[in-house]
């Protein structure tokens, strides 16, 4: 049996995680942790829900399948869901070993796995379907 250690660092050890050392926010206008949440993928989800929402899907909260939302043809009380939804930034890189993994979770409860981004910007999302045969 091999020995591991696990460290556990705290924003006091990296300087540049707090807010008052971080160029791009201004550290005056975010002093509550709310503020703070609402700066991570909030807008990004908010649009993607709608939008499958306006689509006629029922969404609904993915946590327990590692995900952001479920999507369900109809009534989720009379169907299963067919689809995980998970969004990300828009500039994410992925990983070959994260594609992987939300392809396999998905396969393993019998569901396909949507990648989706919301570009500020253009106002636009992207989405990517994984599907394992």
């Amino acid at each position: 049996m091999s020995n591991f250690s696990l460290t556990v660092s705290t924003a006091a050890e990296f300087p540049e995680l707090r807010p008052e050392n971080n160029n791009s926010i201004n550290a005056e206008k975010y002093q509550n942790l709310e503020d703070w949440i609402s700066l991570d993928l909030n807008l990004e989800r908010t649009k993607v829900f709608e939008e499958f929402w306006k689509m006629g899907w029922w969404v609904s909260c993915a946590s327990k399948f590692g995900g952001d939302f479920l999507l369900y043809p109809d009534d989720p009380m009379h169907c299963h869901s067919s689809f995980i939804v998970t969004v990300h930034h828009s500039l994410k890189k992925f990983t070959p070993i994260e594609i992987v993994s939300y392809g396999r979770l998905a396969t393993t409860v019998k569901k396909k796995h949507i990648l989706c981004s919301y570009d500020v910007e253009k106002e636009e999302i992207t989405s990517v379907v994984l599907e394992w045969a």
